[in-house]
């Protein structure tokens, strides 16, 4: 029996092809190509039993058709701000400033900030060229790198 603790983690809703190749990598067992999605889950979740002792408890499937969107009847949830954090900057280690829409912000670097959407929009457009100085060709590269935490809804 193989100790699940040294496997990497696996859940049952991942997608078909990574279940089919985890099976055959950790376990040395084929899932068989044409098996239909749901019959692969439990096949996997068989196996993985069978190997490890431990049983994988299905996943909750968000609401919706199956294929992954909303519901057409149901409302989209859009997000109204979101949790950023802008990395660091040697040449310019100064908090980022400007307005958007009439409405002026300054975001520190290196913090976790709640920012508006309009804000955020802003920030992903906002970019540089750079060029390379051995064949001066240019790319655009973002001006404040940062990395989304969390979005926020209403």
């Amino acid at each position: 029996m193989i100790d699940h603790n040294t496997l990497p983690y696996i859940d049952l809703g991942a997608s078909t092809e990574v279940l089919r190749e985890y099976a055959k990598e950790h376990f040395g067992k084929v899932i068989h190509p044409s098996a239909k999605p749901e019959t692969v889950v439990d096949r996997f979740a068989s196996i993985y039993f069978e190997e490890t002792g431990v049983e994988l408890a299905p996943v909750e499937q968000p609401a919706g058709d199956g294929d992954g969107d909303p519901k057409e009847d149901e409302p989209e949830r859009k997000p109204i701000a979101a949790t950023i954090l802008v990395h660091d900057d040697e040449k310019d280690p100064s908090p980022i400033c400007g307005s958007v829409q009439y409405q002026a912000y300054r975001i520190k670097r290196n913090t976790n900030v709640r920012v508006s959407m309009p804000i955020l929009e802003t920030l992903k457009n906002a970019k540089n060229t750079v060029y390379d100085p051995e064949t001066m060709v240019a790319k655009e590269v973002a001006a404040y790198p940062f990395s989304i935490v969390e979005y926020h809804y209403e």
